[in-house]
């Protein structure tokens, strides 16, 4: 079974192309399976058994603070321009010094996820979650010299921070937003050498969850949107969830939601003794997402 890197006392970085990528929250190694093939006897009385070794994913999640080459890793993949890369998980000292190194050769990105974002998050980090297929690891001990980084001092954006533009009625009352997920499904041609690449990029589902002034005409207007039983050409929306700095005013980076068609509306039960606000579900299918980072200041 694998398990997830995360060690006491230390950092993890990635490395993309022989260049510092950046700071990672954690990583997870990739997996090694044995498929057992059974062999028949034929004319020897011994059955034997063989098998293929499968290399798992590889996984890391790292906050999200400034541009950079991880964000532009990641939208290679909402962009359809991902390309099979090879890079190097790090595994580093407080004094920056490598003490495990896990190359990978031809890391083709399988899936993104990003956060739940709540106005109840609090002090939480928005983090972005990567996966990739490599066609081949080497795991073993760091140069234990001091390498070079791009860990900085920047602070995350925080999951609370947020705002969502486009929606044809009162948003502003928006108390969470969760976003779609990023799957890719990868094929690979017959050939002496074959190399995966991409069949399709799927992008999951969207959800809004809203309260207060804005239940009332969010209900009216999917009601009327759903009157005649389809979604027509006019009826899908374009959406923005901006993040924002800690005075919400300025926007650090914007999430791009296109072709946002409604897919269902959920209201938790109604209960005559409960005193809790309501709010209303809208769940929404998504043709196309993209990830625009604002430039340091």
């Amino acid at each position: 079974m694998a398990t997830s890197v995360i060690t006491r006392g230390a950092q993890l970085a990635l490395e993309l192309a022989g260049a510092p990528a950046g700071a990672l929250r954690n990583v997870q190694p990739p997996s090694y399976r044995v498929d057992r093939v059974a062999v028949g006897p034929g004319s020897s009385p011994l059955r034997r058994s063989g098998g293929n070794v499968v290399l798992g994913e590889m996984a890391a999640e790292f906050d999200l603070a400034a541009p950079g080459p991880l964000v532009d890793w990641l939208r290679t993949l909402t962009q359809g321009a991902a390309r099979p890369t090879s890079g190097a998980v790090q595994v580093l000292d407080l004094n920056f010094n490598e003490k495990r190194r896990i190359d990978f050769v031809d890391g083709v990105l399988t899936g993104a996820t990003l956060p739940l974002l709540s106005a109840s998050g609090g002090r939480s980090p928005v983090t972005i979650g990567l996966s990739w297929q490599p066609a081949r690891v080497v795991d073993g001990k760091g140069g234990g010299k001091a390498v070079k980084t791009t860990i900085g001092k920047r602070k995350a954006m925080l999951r609370s921070n947020f705002r969502v533009q486009g929606l044809p009625f009162d948003g502003s009352a928006v108390l969470s937003v969760a976003p779609p997920t990023l799957r890719s499904r990868l094929a690979s041609p017959a050939g002496r050498q074959p190399v995966l690449h991409y069949a399709a990029v799927e992008i999951g589902e969207l959800v809004l969850v809203l309260a207060g002034r804005s239940v009332e005409p969010a209900r009216a207007w999917a009601l009327k949107l759903l009157a005649d039983g389809r979604l027509d050409e006019g009826e899908y929306l374009n959406l923005t969830v901006e993040l924002l700095d800690a005075s919400l005013k300025t926007v650090l980076a914007t999430l791009q939601l296109g072709g946002c068609g409604l897919l269902a509306v959920e209201e938790p039960r109604v209960d005559a003794a409960s005193e809790t606000a309501p709010t209303l579900g809208l769940r929404f299918t998504v043709e196309q997402l993209d990830l625009q980072m604002a430039a340091v200041a």
